[in-house]
């Protein structure tokens, strides 16, 4: 049976600027590879930051007529797997479990897409689309290890427009992985954009940590309601 894991976390609406400010890009690593790991013999692990991000492999460009992660040959993020034979011949689903967001490269923060804008995930003739409106979905067999328990596999990310083209911009979904059999991962953003330099790029990435946070700072945003919740109890005595 599929199980999800309880600690979920998207959109924090108390993470000020000054908590972004804190929780700098260190917290982030360029990767361009959803890295699928076992812990404690069926508990899947996403590997790497909480915000998946890499400026050039996570960018839309124009690919024929249709907007994809497209370089070296393969859209991205592709996915990677080291898992052993004991976990031969896995299929694994994804769940995108938020919607789209979106951040025009110089408003506060992130908000939901409005419209039909979406990040369209393609494989074997299935589609599954993230919009702004979307709730939790899962694209069911996604990938599949081998029978060393491998995987290095790439399938099509695309950016949909309402119009044609797309706005310029960053577009974050937050996914999880699952299988039958295991207890589903943590939470991971991805960080896509159009059209934006590494400077802006590098703001979305901090924006980011508002909508999928790192646990150091959920950490520092409960400290920090316990110490307001403490002050106001002293001062009702």
């Amino acid at each position: 049976m599929k199980t999800v894991s309880q600690n979920k976390f998207w959109f924090v609406p108390g993470l000020t600027m000054a908590a972004l400010a804190f929780a700098s890009p260190a917290y982030s690593h360029e990767g361009t590879e959803i890295e699928i790991e076992v812990e404690d013999g069926n508990v899947l692990e996403l590997h790497g930051p909480a915000i998946l991000h890499d400026h050039e492999h996570f960018g839309f460009i124009n690919a024929g007529g249709s907007w994809e992660t497209n370089h070296d040959g393969n859209t991205w993020p592709g996915f990677d797997a080291h898992l052993g034979s004991a976990h031969a011949n896995v299929n694994f689903d994804l769940i995108a479990e938020t919607p789209l967001y979106y951040w025009d490269g110089a408003s506060s923060g992130f908000t939901p897409m409005t419209g039909d804008t979406a990040i369209r995930l393609s494989h074997g003739g299935n589609n599954l689309d993230i919009t702004g409106q979307s709730g939790s979905q899962t694209f069911s067999n996604l990938v599949s290890t081998d029978s060393n328990g491998n995987i290095h596999s790439h399938r099509l990310w695309q950016l949909i427009g309402d119009d044609g083209e797309p706005a310029d911009g960053a577009y974050l979904i937050g996914i999880r992985m699952d299988a039958d059999g295991y207890e589903a991962s943590n939470l991971q953003g991805i960080l896509f954009h159009k059209g934006l330099d590494h400077e802006q790029y590098e703001l979305a990435e901090n924006l980011a940590l508002a909508v999928i946070p790192e646990p150091a700072s959920l950490a520092l945003v409960g400290l920090g309601g316990a110490a307001m919740l403490l002050r106001r109890r002293r001062a009702s005595v």
